[in-house]
């Protein structure tokens, strides 16, 4: 299987879904992708191949329910999040005693392409081999006698993977023995002897089962690095992802150099995650100048999320200067992408004249396009909105508050229960008023405790 990435932006979160159905789950923290490892319930809706929801809540005690972020990974039958195509080259088996030559380039080509059709490989067959060198060149190369030599070869045709081995005959049966070696970290990856009884049918048939074998002890970590190896940034990225997980202590450091490895093979997200890490120090010293470089560097090769990121940086004076008019620029360039936060801070620095005259109208349409895109922070802005758009305006504003609170806005429960209390937009509802207040305080203590 092959193919790019998908990304959907839903609520406060971007969540990244591979062809091969693998999924990350990254919170978005006023402009900032942060990677989180906690363990959650978390439902995923998929209709049509577009993501619906992806709801993630830890049970609280009182029968509430409080939202968390974490890092999910849905792996189906693909490594998490790489789905290119790994360089092999299987230099066939040495015919043994019973056995021609003929016999096991054709089991060789079999296995090849067994491999090859699991979507993961990019395969040299001996007789891609023979066409590109010819007979007598391929020969040579094909001779080798111990690993060291399959470990050059395989650095000369500029593969990750070589394997190789031998077949002989037992009376009327076979004897499989094949090796796949690392050629990058020059060690032996897997190794196996494989007895097939039945005669020669019988070993046309054990290509499928072989091929299996040999690369069951091939781990996710392996084929994104050997994918990052290849050149493919976004494997570096993704192995990056995964190692920040880890709880060994040593996580971070590790997964900041592989996003080192990513950013410097222009992907763009791989900058952001190594930006992320030098802003907060993690596996690195941190650097809020090159936190900003980093995202600057992304933005400019139009990644939407890391110009929202830039702006975020900008309006607070993170890595350098504080200039509301380039956080405007950069927010807006984001929105205009379709980062729907990014929407939502066009409209707050709009609604409070930090950057532009007083405009109404077009507070309404960022905070709307913010909110249609499930962003609880722009559904809250487009309820206050409203409200100053006039009394009857109240009621589409009652219920954008609404919309905010059931995503989890404290802002948007606070503000809702105010109407509810006073019956604006609505009739007066002083039993919900009264549970809206308490889930302000819930979602945000420091600010809605104190207010009932």
């Amino acid at each position: 299987m092959s193919g790019g990435c998908t990304v959907f932006f839903v609520v406060s979160a971007v969540v990244s879904v591979s062809q091969a159905g693998t999924i990350s789950y990254v919170h978005f923290v006023e402009g900032i992708p942060l990677i989180i490892n906690r363990t959650a319930l978390c439902t995923l809706v998929v209709a049509g191949g577009v993501l619906n929801s992806l709801g993630c809540a830890k049970p609280r005690p009182g029968n509430t329910t409080k939202p968390v972020t974490l890092l999910v990974r849905h792996t189906t039958h693909s490594p998490p999040g790489y789905v290119g195509e790994i360089k092999m080259a299987l230099l066939g088996f040495k015919a043994a005693s019973g056995i021609e030559q003929g016999q096991s380039d054709v089991l060789a080509d079999g296995i090849a392409a067994e491999i090859q059709g699991t979507g993961r490989f990019q395969v040299v067959s001996v007789s891609d081999i023979k066409s590109l060198l010819g007979f007598g060149k391929a020969k040579e190369v094909l001779g080798c006698q111990d690993d060291d030599c399959f470990y050059d070869v395989g650095r000369a045709l500029d593969v990750g993977l070589v394997a190789h081995g031998n077949l002989a005959a037992i009376g009327g049966n076979y004897l499989v023995n094949l090796r796949l070696l690392d050629v990058n970290s020059v060690k032996v990856i897997s190794a196996i002897s494989v007895q097939v009884d039945g005669g020669e049918t019988a070993l046309v048939r054990s290509v499928s089962e072989i091929a299996k074998r040999i690369l069951a002890p091939i781990s996710d970590r392996d084929l994104l690095r050997l994918g990052c190896e290849d050149g493919d940034g976004s494997a570096c990225r993704r192995l990056g992802l995964l190692l920040h997980s880890d709880s060994d202590g040593k996580g971070h450091e590790q997964a900041t150099r592989w996003f080192d490895r990513a950013c410097k093979a222009d992907d763009t997200w791989g900058c952001i995650y190594l930006g992320y890490n030098y802003g907060q120090g993690l596996g690195v010293e941190s650097d809020q100048v090159e936190y900003r470089n980093l995202y600057l560097k992304a933005c400019e090769a139009t990644n939407a999320w890391a110009c929202g990121g830039l702006g975020y940086l900008w309006l607070n004076g993170i890595g350098g200067s504080k200039d509301v008019r380039k956080a405007y620029e950069n927010y807006r360039k984001a929105c205009d992408a379709g980062v729907v936060r990014a929407c939502s801070s066009v409209g707050y620095l709009l609604q409070h004249q930090l950057v532009e005259p007083a405009d109404r109208n077009e507070t309404y349409r960022v905070f709307k396009k913010a909110c249609d895109g499930s962003d609880a922070i722009g559904c809250a802005g487009l309820g206050y909105t409203l409200l100053e758009m006039g009394e009857d305006r109240w009621a589409e504003a009652r219920a954008m508050y609404q919309k905010a609170c059931t995503m989890g806005s404290a802002n948007g429960c606070y503000n809702l229960a105010n109407l509810q209390e006073q019956g604006l937009g609505g009739p007066i509802d002083i039993d919900n008023a009264r549970h809206n207040y308490l889930r302000a305080c819930e979602l945000d203590p420091k600010n809605h405790c104190e207010k009932e």
